[in-house]
């Protein structure tokens, strides 16, 4: 399960009490609940999948310095084959994965092993890589949730704004 800081909903509470409260705390259960039920699904409740997979994409995609502006939009990634991904990226190894989670060796290696069968990654030598099939089912559910944080956060901002 994704790690999330908190930290601004520990007096989140007190916002019952104000104008608009209840709304505002409506609005903040539902957002946190939509992103719990996508996560469980969207990772078909893998442990610790979230985390590894993030941890292999931000090793897979500082490999390359990218020269293009065009080739950073999502599109460039999105039509990347394996082979091109093989061939231009480095991955991540056990080593480097551990150190950015801190998910014990033995159970990356077992979760890597379950998410390569799933093809969601690959490996080169001892890198380990997205597949492009990631890619494709990751980005549109990672856009969806960014959109439903954006919708929340609009509807949070105006509330609070109302209520001056």
């Amino acid at each position: 399960m994704r790690k999330y800081n908190l930290e601004f909903l520990k007096n989140i509470k007190s916002f019952k009490y104000q104008p608009y409260g209840k709304e505002i705390l409506k609005e903040y259960t539902l957002l946190f609940r939509d992103i719990y039920n996508h996560e469980v699904s969207h990772y078909e409740g893998i442990a610790y999948a979230p985390h590894i997979l993030r941890a292999v994409a931000s090793l897979q995609w500082s490999s390359k310095e990218l020269k293009k502006s065009n080739e950073q939009s999502i599109n460039f990634y999105l039509k990347l084959t394996d082979k091109q991904i093989l061939k231009n990226f480095n991955g991540g190894t056990l080593t480097e994965i551990h150190h950015l989670t801190g998910i014990p060796i033995e159970t990356l290696r077992r979760k890597i092993d379950l998410m390569i069968k799933k093809r969601w990654l690959m490996k080169k030598d001892k890198q380990i890589l997205q597949t492009h099939q990631w890619l494709i089912y990751h980005v549109p559910m990672a856009i969806a949730e960014t959109d439903r944080v954006i919708e929340a956060a609009t509807k949070i901002s105006k509330l609070l704004s109302d209520k001056k």
